[in-house]
């Protein structure tokens, strides 16, 4: 029987008497393309899979009903498997943005699997041979980076919870990280203060250990509400394994310039990286240095950035007042962002107020030196490692990791020299100053 599959590899539309997907009367027949496509679905069965054919992405069988209803296309139907029709719908290559937009808000996982070669480097194999494909990106809600697919008013969070012990001893911590800015910060938090969290951060999706899908009344109230909820194999949460996951991340040999955190901490914040690992296909996003709170903690830092004095009571639109901030924050200037006030719930996002503090401590401690800046720490550690990142990026230009930025910081702590990237950092009478080192002449 002839294969058409050098026509369904090049074309959308082939003559709808097409059977692409063949079968005997005893005994069924699974065409090279169809064999290809199911592989790669039973490896993510979780998601709707895009699985590229020319300038579309076809979804086919369960899939292709869940997302014609969510997108409201058109449901079709293309040659028979196993005696049945196959559902088949698409959405075009250019457009798919806008529908994967559409997907992750309706809480769907998608797998993205792309050609990775040329049809005609296939058809040299033999007439049979299908393109090469493979998975190169799975889109969730919590792991966007394309600023057409996000909210610029809000985070897009992507959280973990996760827990060690058990009984009376048992320790429950929350781990979260916007991919899209940076941001990875860690708390512990009780059993009870968890649903709390939950509705302070607004995750859009949640990770959690599979283990805990049986305790239904525990997580029935934790209220996880808004969120698409993932669970992950219990190796995710492994304490050990999450140690060296960071250590590997931010390219340290130890935690200690980080913070101390206990098993639940390292468990949830190993979680994030090894799913982040897994969507991004191993092209982490660039993190902030780990920030660990405890509530008394931000409290603390509130008080000591004067953040307090600032918030405005009456204030309530917190997501024009967070864009302002984080426009300016973003700019060249830090000088005018103390003068924006914070709304009083503005305060209890630590990210927003340590950018605000950082912001404030550039002002009143960064000054200009002869051949760079002098920095005089006055704030905490959480708000002097973005202090140093900031010196970093407008001085030399580079975009340091977090681990670079910690190691920095106790190393000037230790009033001993560093360097980072093109920048010599020195402690002085008048504070940490950072110079660019000389350029070498080539001879």
């Amino acid at each position: 029987m002839h294969d058409k599959l050098a026509e369904s590899e090049t074309s959308r539309n082939p003559p709808e008497t097409a059977d692409l997907f063949p079968h005997a009367p005893v005994a069924p027949i699974t065409t090279p393309m169809m064999t290809q496509y199911l592989a790669i679905k039973a490896a993510h069965p979780d998601y709707l899979l895009f699985y590229r054919m020319g300038d579309f992405y076809e979804l086919f069988f369960d899939d292709a009903v869940k997302a014609s209803a969510a997108l409201d296309i058109a449901l079709t139907k293309r040659g028979r498997h196993l005696n049945e029709d196959i559902a088949m719908c698409g959405v075009p290559v250019h457009a798919s943005e806008g529908y994967l937009a559409r997907l992750t808000a309706s809480g769907f996982k998608v797998a993205v699997c792309e050609q990775i070669e040329d049809p005609a480097e296939a058809r040299k194999r033999g007439a049979k041979s299908v393109v090469a494909r493979e998975v190169v990106r799975l889109v969730t809600p919590g792991t966007l980076t394309e600023d057409s697919l996000l909210d610029g008013w809000a985070h897009n969070y992507l959280l973990a919870l996760a827990a060690a012990g058990a009984g009376a001893a048992r320790e429950w911590a929350l781990a979260w990280c916007d991919i899209s800015t940076g941001s990875f910060e860690v708390m512990p938090v009780p059993p009870d203060r968890v649903a709390a969290e939950l509705a302070r951060l607004q995750p859009s999706e949640v990770l959690l250990s599979e283990r805990l899908l049986d305790e239904r009344e525990l997580l029935a109230g934790f209220a996880i509400e808004g969120a698409a909820m993932t669970p992950l194999p219990a190796g995710y949460f492994d304490s050990q394994a999450g140690e060296r996951r960071l250590m590997a991340l931010f390219r340290v040999g130890a935690l200690e310039g980080f913070g101390g955190y206990g098993r639940a901490e390292l468990a949830a914040c190993g979680a994030l990286a090894a799913y982040m690992e897994l969507t991004q296909k191993g092209r982490l996003p660039l993190l902030r240095p780990l920030l660990g709170w405890r509530r008394e903690e931000l409290a603390r830092v509130v008080a000591d950035a004067g953040l307090q004095a600032i918030a405005d009571p009456s204030n309530t639109d917190d997501r024009f007042d967070r864009a302002r901030i984080r426009k300016a924050i973003a700019g060249a200037n830090w000088l005018d962002v103390p003068a924006l006030a914070l709304s009083a719930a503005n305060l209890a996002d630590a990210d927003l107020a340590l950018d605000w503090a950082a912001a404030r401590e550039w002002q009143d401690c960064v000054s200009k030196a002869p051949m760079g800046l002098t920095y005089r720490p006055q704030a905490p550690r959480a708000v002097a490692l973005r202090v140093l990142a900031r010196i970093v990026r407008d001085l030399d230009g580079s975009e340091p990791r977090g681990g670079q930025i910690a190691h920095l910081f106790e190393e000037l702590l230790a009033r001993r020299p560093a360097s980072i990237g093109n920048l010599v950092a020195r402690v002085t009478p008048e504070g940490w100053s950072f110079t660019k080192a000389p350029q070498r002449r080539e001879k």
